[in-house]
């Protein structure tokens, strides 16, 4: 179950604009889909890059498939209040994926990584319980 925003929220209105346009900027690019349906997808040896958003807070795509190899960023969105993680759960990744924590990222940080070992990765927030990321390597 989602909770709705608090009561008293509506100055967190702009920040729900900027994510959503921030998101329809990447789908246009071709960078991230975030509309439901089959995960993003990049090809072996580019790029991808995913954004993390105080606004519900979560990662922007939820799923992603990308080949091995393939270089993630994740991207703190500039309206960001507050700090995430990108947090590999070992417990939900393939046997020889080495750990990662990318430590605090800030509004409009990133981190990087590129996943080398295939299968499906589940990473997370420290910071927010609730927000997830499943990441397939083919």
């Amino acid at each position: 179950m989602i909770a709705g925003p608090p009561a008293g929220s509506r100055a967190r209105t702009p920040a729900l604009l900027a994510a959503a346009l921030a998101a329809t900027a990447l789908v246009t690019a071709g960078v991230a889909s975030v509309a439901g349906g089959a995960p993003a997808m990049a090809a072996k040896g580019s790029s991808k890059t995913t954004m993390l958003y105080d606004v519900a807070p979560g990662f922007a795509p939820a799923t992603l498939s990308v080949k091995a190899g393939t270089k993630l960023v994740w991207k703190a969105d500039r309206s960001n209040t507050t700090e995430h993680t990108v947090t590999l759960d070992s417990s939900a990744a393939p046997r020889k994926a080495k750990f990662f924590d990318s430590g605090d990222i800030g509004p409009g940080r990133s981190y990087s990584r590129t996943l080398t070992v295939k299968g499906s990765y589940l990473l997370y927030c420290k910071i927010h319980g609730g927000m997830f990321q499943t990441v397939k390597v083919r």
